[in-house]
């Protein structure tokens, strides 16, 4: 009779093992799936030029990192046009020193390499406002992960680290009332 009892709990504790090893499995499948789906939607804003770089970290001349709030620092790209809102912390070779880099330009010329061994894009443009380029250096990793570098003869180099986000585009149908 105590075989019987033990068989019976060890096919119990089998059974549920199974069960949870399922659960863990399809919960497994489900972040593999989105995040196959946030890397193809990456993907196609970063080849189409509808995205946004989000930005919080800043790296000063001397090296040290000072964080910052994505919220308020930003690199739009939108087809030819570049807005760009970010803190600056560095020399300045004009008449007077800057905290920011904040300006909308288009972009003179765009060029963009996909490592696909590697799965990261290099992207170097050239934005003008005006008779001020800059030269903006963007490389995205496979999650969104970046890091951005910013030139102008203005100003010290700037490095900049962040995240990529797709810009999506409003559909042409109104929302439905749900009341």
């Amino acid at each position: 009779m105590k075989n019987i009892l033990f068989l019976l709990a060890i096919a119990v504790m089998i059974s549920s093992c199974t069960a949870s090893k399922d659960t863990t499995s399809s919960t497994r499948t489900k972040r593999s799936e989105r995040k196959i789906a946030a890397q193809a939607a990456l993907k196609q804003a970063v080849e189409s030029r509808r995205y946004i770089v989000k930005v919080s970290r800043l790296y000063t001349p001397n090296g040290f990192p000072a964080e910052l709030v994505p919220k308020f620092n930003y690199i739009i790209v939108d087809g030819e046009i570049a807005s760009v809102s970010l803190a600056y912390m560095g020399g300045s070779f004009g008449g007077r020193g800057i905290t920011g880099i904040n300006f909308n330009g288009h972009t003179v010329t765009y060029e963009m390499v996909n490592d696909q061994a590697k799965g990261k894009y290099n992207i170097s443009m050239k934005v003008a406002k005006g008779a001020d380029n800059f030269d903006i250096y963007i490389t995205i990793q496979p999650t969104g992960y970046c890091t951005v570098s910013i030139n102008n003869i203005f100003i010290q180099s700037a490095s900049y680290r962040g995240q990529v986000v797709p810009v999506t585009v409003a559909s042409d149908k109104p929302a439905e009332n749900k009341y």
